[in-house]
């Protein structure tokens, strides 16, 4: 929860670009120093944590995280802001690429599905208390606020860690081999490449909402950022609900068909997004944004799950890295490529020099629609794409 609640910040967006006096598209450097960090070292570190321990990794990562915390909360500069995003990243990186580690090893092969569901349910609560919580803070405190509440927190989970999570050392002839990718069957690579690419894709068209909505919500409909909050947090209630019982459910039918529904969902949620206009009601936002998180939790638990069983047990390190890597790279793509498209479309609707200043606004509604949209051609195209899948997983290379 404590990495999944920086989507506290999302809502602090355009307080953030405010108070740098910055473009709406410069805020992609604030995503882009945190995420691309976390995804380029992911895979390192969990290779250390196969070596070295898991647990003693994630006391590390949520050390380095608090120090990130502490440099953004400070931060004089957008540049200052933009490295404690990078240490944040790394610490991140640390955290999300053991604890897949640790709960999968925490339970045999037939109960994985369930487990992971939870996890993913957990993750699902820090990702929606975060916008509510974002959007009290900014209210009262200032968007600085949004990352010195978690000082405190990271600091209590890593004394917790170091006292109680297990090591998972692994025996001596392991410790000698040098950290090494797991080697997969052709029959299982192509599987496992393609849950990978879902992986990437649902949660680039997922970042349209993370990037942009707060935008909407307080530039167009003219909400306060607490009101804000609660619409985002109508995303992942849904998700809650949805992850840990399409995680048990993928234990007995497989990953592939809900996988595809999943993508589905939330194709269909973006696709009511992009009908949103300037007099949009609270409840049929709630609706659309509940109908993304329930796709999301439909899809995340199943493909995780598929992912994790693809890689030895011995090297659950590298297996959770691969999973949580793709998430940050489908964000740093939404980040970028949804900032460029929103960035162009608002330039081709852009009124003529004669036309007065008060209709800028009315720019930015018919951009933020077209970016909802191809959103939800990606989900689309990527349900296409996970239908192709003819074959499950063979739970037994696990065991």
């Amino acid at each position: 929860m404590l990495g999944s609640l920086d989507s506290a910040i999302n809502i602090g967006f355009p307080a953030i670009t405010a108070a740098f006096s910055l473009e709406v598209t410069a805020i992609q450097w604030v995503i882009v120093g945190y995420v691309l960090t976390h995804a380029s070292l992911l895979i390192g570190c969990g290779a250390l944590a196969d070596r070295w321990g898991h647990g003693r990794m994630l006391a590390y990562g949520l050390l380095v995280s608090a120090v990130g915390f502490t440099c953004c909360g400070i931060a004089p500069t957008f540049a200052w802001l933009v490295t404690g995003r990078i240490i944040q990243g790394a610490g991140a990186a640390l955290v999300f690429a053991t604890a897949p580690a640790l709960v999968t090893l925490a339970v045999s092969a037939d109960s994985r599905g369930r487990a992971l569901g939870i996890y993913q349910m957990c993750n699902a609560v820090g990702y929606a208390v975060g916008p509510l919580l974002g959007g009290m803070l900014i209210d009262v405190l200032g968007w600085r606020a949004t990352f010195l509440f978690r000082v405190a927190p990271a600091l209590f989970l890593a004394a917790l860690t170091a006292g109680k999570l297990p090591t998972h050392e692994q025996p001596r002839e392991h410790q000698r081999d040098r950290p090494r990718w797991p080697v997969l069957s052709i029959a299982h690579l192509p599987a496992f490449i393609i849950a990978n690419l879902l992986s990437v894709l649902a949660n680039c068209a997922r970042f349209a909402i993370g990037l942009l909505l707060p935008y909407y919500v307080i530039n167009v409909l003219h909400y306060p950022a607490t009101t804000g909050g609660t619409l985002m947090l109508a995303t992942y209630i849904l998700t809650i609900l949805a992850a840990p019982l399409a995680g048990k459910l993928s234990d007995r039918i497989g990953t592939a068909r809900l996988s595809s529904l999943g993508l589905a969902v939330q194709g269909l949620g973006l696709w009511m997004l992009s009908r949103l206009d300037g007099q949009t009601d609270y409840l049929s936002l709630a609706l659309a944004l509940g109908v993304v998180g329930l796709g999301l939790g439909t899809f995340e638990a199943p493909n995780m799950s598929f992912i994790m069983g693809s890689i030895p047990r011995s090297q659950q390190g590298v297996a959770g890295s691969v999973a949580a890597m793709m998430r940050p790279l489908g964000i740093v793509l939404g980040a970028t490529g949804w900032s460029l498209l929103f960035d162009w479309r608002r330039q081709i609707y852009s009124p003529p020099a004669s036309v007065p200043s008060s209709v800028a606004f009315n720019v930015m509604l018919p951009a933020l629609q077209d970016v909802f949209l191809s959103a939800a051609g990606i989900c689309f195209a990527a349900l296409i794409l996970s239908l192709c899948r003819k074959t499950e997983h063979n739970r037994s290379t696990t065991g």
